[in-house]
């Protein structure tokens, strides 16, 4: 759920500069590295997209501290791209 919540960030970012957003996961993941006003937030996007899919395939993993620090990366995106929305 937060992956997805970062994931509504940083397509209204796209969106609101350019009016195109990126249509994969593939291409939002590059396009946010590439872009120098939220590069900022690649690290933790990716943190949670990868913590989404690895969730989603094996539930037995997921630990507290995975909750809350997907909590902090999606803060870290919501200040880094919210400052550019």
């Amino acid at each position: 759920m937060r992956f997805y919540a970062a994931l509504h960030y940083v397509q209204a970012y796209f969106a609101s500069g350019t009016g195109k957003a990126p249509t994969t996961h593939y291409r939002r993941a590059n396009s946010i590295q590439r872009d120098m006003s939220i590069a900022g937030a690649y690290d933790d996007y990716r943190y949670l997209e990868d913590l989404s899919r690895d969730v989603r395939y094996n539930y037995s993993n997921l630990q507290p501290g995975h909750i809350k620090f997907a909590e902090d990366c999606l803060i870290t995106v919501k200040s880094v791209v919210g400052l550019h929305l």
